[in-house]
């Protein structure tokens, strides 16, 4: 379980006092995907940063059930080792002599396989198109075997057939682990096809919270209604839908 209450970050810049989140507070119930839904540049990655111990609040509190040891952080970009394998770049925590407290490090060769990366364990992230670098830092992330995962838009680079088939490896990920899932991105597609609960952030606050009710496999015929109400509520409005 995840909860945050009354959430603020301010930044100090040269140009001025910036307010990147105010008074956000939020609840994720452990085992539910949620998606931070939003404009560039409204708090989202800020939000993930400051669950992820990544910041420090300006104020608020943030409170997870699971150690930081088992929260698994996956960025916009997959930042592997270069000079390492993918096999070893999933182990890197391992490498590193990272701690685990109880639940130990995952087996690397069912991840490979889980992510359909079996064929490239030796090879190196060069050697790699953007899709399969991005199963690999999943893969990392899995190799620790995390509680709670915070995905900061890991597919908004990747080209449309790529995201499709990462995205249904992590909604299956997802319905076999029972692992809690925050997901960043700013498409609205991708947060109702993936996501139970739909969080609609704007200039650095919560202003709408939408539960998907739908089943998956989703058809998005069905929920054209729901996806305009959050368009709509994304534009400024607030309708919020439980």
């Amino acid at each position: 379980m995840v909860r945050v209450e009354n959430l603020t970050k301010i930044y100090e810049t040269e140009g001025g006092t910036v307010t990147a989140l105010r008074g956000v507070s939020l609840e994720l119930p452990a085992g539910s995907f949620a998606a931070l839904l939003g404009k560039s540049g409204c708090g989202k990655t800020t939000l993930l940063r400051l669950i992820a111990g990544l910041e420090g609040p300006t104020q608020g509190e943030v409170f997870c059930s699971a150690p930081r040891s088992h929260v698994g952080y996956v960025f916009q970009e997959a930042r592997l080792m270069p000079w390492l394998s993918v096999a070893d770049n999933i182990r890197f925590a391992e490498r590193s002599g990272k701690k685990r407290e109880s639940l130990g490090f995952g087996d690397v060769e069912r991840i490979l396989e889980t992510l359909s990366l079996s064929g490239f364990a030796k090879a190196f992230p060069h050697e790699l198109s953007g899709g399969m670098a991005q199963r690999v830092a999943l893969g990392r992330t899995l190799f620790c075997r995390p509680r709670l995962i915070l995905m900061d838009e890991p597919f908004g680079a990747l080209d449309w057939f790529t995201r499709k088939a990462l995205q249904r490896d992590l909604l299956r990920l997802w319905q076999e682990g029972g692992k809690t899932v925050l997901f960043v991105t700013h498409d609205i597609d991708e947060a109702l096809l993936l996501a139970d609960h739909v969080i609609v952030m704007r200039e650095g606050e919560i202003t709408d919270r939408f539960q998907v009710e739908q089943l998956h496999p989703r058809n998005s015929a069905e929920l054209y209604s729901l996806r305009e109400r959050i368009l709509f509520s994304i534009e400024g409005n607030n309708i919020t839908c439980n």
